[in-house]
């Protein structure tokens, strides 16, 4: 999907999830960004990663900000050139350091379009991205976050019906959490998670899950562990979330649901 502002300004894409993104190696996330130029000139347009906070107040609920916006580029640099009525285009990669900090982790950014100055008016557009890494339990160092989680991912069948979670504090004042089960509204233009792609969120299998503690306070530089339980198991794979609140983002763990064994 592109994304369009005044002055015939159009990029692609406008909105992208990217799950399963390697901590320690420099990739190409398989896709280009393109911008279109429908003017009848060429026109050069500068690219510049940014952190959510430096383009709106809220953007997409269970992900942080990016920590550094210089892991993500574009393989040709940041300045690209469209000829008229045509269209310009890179891929883009990113380079996460290798840490285990930096696996488990949700993360938005947007990348900023703005074309060189062509009268009284210069408008831009800002792609959002939603950069997930792999899910990792007991990391060597703590997850980055607040709270810092990991595992951020567990699956859960009618043979293994429960799973711990440890939430990290990191910060030097005392974390007030509290958690639940949760799929996000449906209702069209809300800023809510999706479902991990081939699954689906199942009213059911959330309300069969139950977490325990429902409210922790972790002291600075501590860490605490909540159980995931599932009384219900679907016919088919399935997805719910577990929701914290009370840190600087709403945070998300993901808990899938395998089918019942016949």
């Amino acid at each position: 999907m592109a994304i369009q502002a005044v002055f015939a300004i159009r990029v692609s894409p406008g909105v992208i999830t990217v799950r399963g993104l390697p901590v320690g190696v420099d990739t190409s996330l398989n896709f280009p960004l393109i911008c279109f130029n429908d003017t009848d000139d060429t026109v050069s347009y500068t690219i510049q990663a940014l952190k959510p906070s430096q383009v709106k107040e809220h953007w997409r609920d269970g992900f942080e900000e990016i920590p550094d916006t210089s892991w993500l580029y574009l393989e040709d640099g940041s300045e690209l050139v469209a000829p008229p009525n045509g269209k310009a285009k890179s891929m883009i990669r990113i380079n996460i350091p290798d840490s285990e900090a930096y696996y488990n982790q949700m993360w938005a950014v947007y990348m900023l379009v703005t074309p060189e100055k062509t009268g009284m008016f210069t408008a831009a557009v800002a792609p959002l991205f939603m950069l997930e890494t792999p899910s990792l339990a007991n990391p060597k160092v703590p997850p980055a976050g607040i709270p810092g989680i990991a595992p951020s991912a567990i699956t859960l069948q009618n043979d293994s019906t429960k799973a711990s979670v440890m939430l990290y504090n990191t910060t030097d004042s005392v974390l007030i959490l509290t958690i639940s089960t949760y799929i996000p509204a449906l209702e069209k233009g809300s800023a809510e998670i999706e479902a991990t792609g081939n699954w689906h969120f199942n009213e059911e299998f959330k309300n069969g899950l139950s977490v325990s503690p429902e409210k922790v306070e972790i002291p600075p530089d501590e860490k605490v562990e909540i159980t995931v339980n599932s009384s219900y198991f679907p016919e088919k794979r399935c997805q719910a979330l577990v929701r914290i609140d009370g840190g600087k983002v709403i945070r998300y763990i993901r808990i899938f649901g395998q089918p019942s064994k016949k």
